[in-house]
C-alpha cells in the first residue's frame, strides 16, 4: 500500500511538473508568437524604412540640385544687382545732366525772352520807320505821278517832232528779230553824223564804240546811249539796200542760236555750244 501511495505521489508530482512543464511552454510560445509578431511588424518597418530612406534620398538629390540651382539664381541676382547698380549710377549720371541741360535752357529761355523784349522793341520802331516811309512814298507817287505827266506831254510832242524819221526808218528791213522801236526813241544828228564820220571811212578803227569787219559794225555799250540810232544811220547812210541786225546778246539758248547765226555772216566756221565763248568770239571779231 505504500508502495502504491508512493506511487500514486510521484504520479501526480509528475503530473504536476508536467503541468508546470506545459505552462512554462505555453509561456514560451506565446513569447515565441510575440516575438514572431514584433520581428513581421520590425520587417514592415524596415520596408517602410527602407522606403522612406529611399525617398530621403531622392528628396535629398532633389535638394541638392535646388540648391545648385538656388546657387545659379544667387549668381545671376548677384549679376543683376550689379548691372541695376551700374544703372542706377548711369541714371544719377543722366539726372545729373538733365538738371544741368535744364538749366542751360532755363538760361536760354530767359536770353530768348530777352531777345523777344528787344525784337518787338525793334518791331515796333521799325513799324514807326515804315510808317514814315510810307508818308514818303506817297510823297514820292504823287511827285513821280507829276513828272509822268510831264513827261507824256513831253513825248507827245517828240512824237509829232520826229514822225517823219521814224517813217523813213521803219521803211528798212529787219530780218534778225529786232523788236520794234521805241516810240520815244529821239534822233540826236550831231552826235549820229560824228560818229558815222569815224566809222564811214575804210581806215577808221574806233574800239570804244566799234570796229570794221567787212561790211559788219560790231556796236557794244550800257542801255541808253543810243545804239539803235546809230546802228539805223549807219545803215541808212551806207545805201539803201543795206540791213540791219540787231543782236541782243543775252544768255538764253536763242540768243546762242542768233549769235552762232551772226558768226557765220560774219565769216567763222565755228557753231559754239557755250554762250560766253560765243561773246568772246564776237567781240574778238568785230
Amino acid at each position: 500500500m505504500e508502495e502504491v501511495a508512493e506511487l500514486r505521489k510521484s504520479v501526480e508530482t509528475r503530473d504536476t511538473k508536467m503541468t508546470e512543464i506545459s505552462e512554462v511552454l505555453d509561456n514560451f510560445g506565446k513569447k515565441l508568437r510575440d516575438m514572431l509578431c514584433r520581428t513581421e511588424k520590425l520587417e514592415e518597418l524596415a520596408a517602410e524604412n527602407s522606403k522612406g530612406v529611399e525617398r530621403n534620398s531622392q528628396g535629398v538629390e532633389r535638394n541638392s540640385q535646388g540648391v545648385e540651382r538656388n546657387s545659379q539664381g544667387v549668381k545671376r541676382n548677384s549679376e543683376g544687382v550689379e548691372r541695376n547698380s551700374q544703372g542706377v549710377e548711369r541714371n544719377s549720371q543722366g539726372v545729373k545732366r538733365n538738371s544741368e541741360g535744364i538749366e542751360r535752357n532755363s538760361q536760354g529761355v530767359e536770353r530768348n525772352s530777352q531777345g523777344v523784349e528787344q525784337n518787338s522793341q525793334a518791331v515796333e520802331r521799325n513799324s514807326q520807320g515804315v510808317e514814315r516811309n510810307s508818308q514818303g512814298v506817297g510823297r514820292n507817287s504823287q511827285a513821280v505821278e507829276r513828272n509822268l505827266e510831264k513827261l507824256e506831254l513831253l513825248e507827245k510832242k517828240l512824237r509829232m517832232e520826229e514822225d517823219h524819221g521814224f517813217q523813213q526808218f521803219s521803211k528798212n528791213k529787219v530780218p534778225y528779230g529786232l523788236r520794234s522801236l521805241p516810240r520815244d526813241m529821239v534822233e540826236r544828228p550831231s552826235e549820229v553824223n560824228e560818229i558815222l564820220g569815224l566809222l564811214i571811212p575804210s581806215n577808221s578803227k574806233v574800239g570804244m564804240v566799234g570796229s570794221r569787219s567787212s561790211d559788219v559794225f560790231g556796236i557794244r555799250g550800257m542801255g541808253g546811249l543810243g545804239k539803235t540810232v546809230l546802228a539805223l544811220a549807219v545803215a541808212w547812210a551806207a545805201s539803201d539796200s543795206r540791213q540791219v541786225i540787231w543782236l541782243d546778246i543775252g544768255e538764253t539758248p536763242d540768243c546762242l542760236a542768233l549769235i552762232n547765226s551772226l558768226i557765220k555772216v560774219l565769216g567763222g566756221a565755228v557753231s559754239f555750244s557755250d554762250i560766253h565763248a560765243a561773246q568772246a568770239w564776237i567781240k574778238a571779231n568785230t
